[in-house]
């Protein structure tokens, strides 16, 4: 254990500023307050810090931002209790899984309970299961956010579940590389619902899947909540599932992505129209569903990619640059910086 006397001016620094940002960053405390708390909390910072063979275990295994330590000690504590030496075996583990130590950090940041125990088996699942799409594995750097919890046993079902459907690997892999949050978001758990009501208005599994590759974002942000809204609309002015499917199949922009006006009797009240009419026009005319029933005129086209994607292209760019991957500098770089990679360098004269 490190003792009272043992520990470093540094080593209380560190400590006072990973509580400061717990309070504030986490726990959301005013600055003022998290901050004094932070600096008057003697007797607890000793006993936290007890609880470390060495004060540099952590941070220095794993060179972890000061910023991300209050998350990873809420979430998984245990880690913070190993013997010396047991922190370097687990992330030899994951190295070995063919990982890159850039990588492990970003898993150790976003998922810390991953450092618990033998290597997490259903992670271990999802690993194999990338490889076989032949996806290279630190793609997943990109994809996690430490904003989110993850259910790697709910991604690997979402993607056995794809597998099943008949989905070829190379068409999937295509998708995840593009759409990270296809996976990742609620852990693929929206594409239950999705496929579920699809199947459910009558659309085949090849529909389906053609749907997923020409319109892949209807799995991200607000698509799914934004579809389900739209068919039950078709379902409330009286339209019969053939139809619907028939409208998802041949116009699917037309309701992807578009905020309702709002319910079936507000609109028909602000149109002037009875269901019935209603009904006709949008079966006549897929397209008008924008103009007659949406707040807002969107389309799948002009929607900003992935975030993602673009998260990527920016850390790409900025290690270009000579930042240190998932250093305090990098993270504060990243919330500064606007636009894409490609953009930024342009915009900064430099070469590509």
């Amino acid at each position: 254990m490190v003792s009272q006397e043992r520990i470093s001016r540094s080593g209380r620094m560190d400590a006072q500023n990973a509580l400061f940002d717990y309070l504030h960053s986490t726990r959301s405390l005013s600055f003022t307050d998290a901050e004094h708390m932070s600096k008057n909390s003697p007797v607890f910072l000793q006993k936290l810090t007890a609880k470390l063979e060495n004060e540099q275990d952590i941070g220095g295994h794993l060179l972890v931002p000061r910023s991300k330590i209050g998350k990873m000690y809420r979430e998984a504590m245990e880690i913070f209790r190993y013997d010396c030496g047991v922190l370097s075996l687990k992330l030899q583990a994951y190295e070995e899984l063919g990982l890159s130590r850039p990588t492990i950090i970003k898993l150790a940041t976003c998922c810390p309970r991953l450092l618990i125990g033998d290597v997490n088996v259903e992670f271990l699942n999802v690993v194999d299961k990338l490889k076989t799409f032949g996806i290279e594995l630190d793609w997943l750097r990109g994809c996690l956010s430490d904003k989110s919890l993850y259910s790697w046993n709910r991604i690997l079902e979402m993607l056995d579940f794809l597998d099943l459907m008949g989905c070829g690997k190379k068409e999937l892999a295509s998708l995840m590389c593009e759409n990270p949050r296809f996976v990742f978001d609620d852990s693929g758990k929206k594409i239950y619902v999705l496929v579920a009501m699809l199947l459910k208005l009558g659309l085949s599994r090849n529909m389906i899947l053609n749907l997923f590759v020409q319109y892949p974002r209807i799995l991200t942000g607000n698509f799914t909540k934004y579809l389900l809204q739209s068919v039950q609309f078709l379902s409330g002015i009286g339209m019969e599932n053939k139809d619907i499917s028939r409208i998802i199949s041949t116009h699917p922009s037309s309701l992807l992505g578009l905020p309702l006006a709002g319910k079936c009797e507000v609109v028909l009240e602000s149109l002037k129209l009875t269901a019935e009419r209603l009904c006709e026009i949008l079966i006549e005319d897929p397209s008008q569903f924008s103009n007659l029933a949406c707040r807002k005129k969107v389309t799948i086209a002009n929607l900003p990619r992935v975030e993602g994607s673009y998260l990527q292209e920016k850390t790409n760019f900025l290690l270009k640059l000579g930042f240190v991957e998932n250093s305090d500098e990098m993270a504060k770089a990243v919330s500064k910086f606007r636009g894409r990679g490609d953009q930024l360098q342009e915009r900064l004269g430099l070469p590509g």
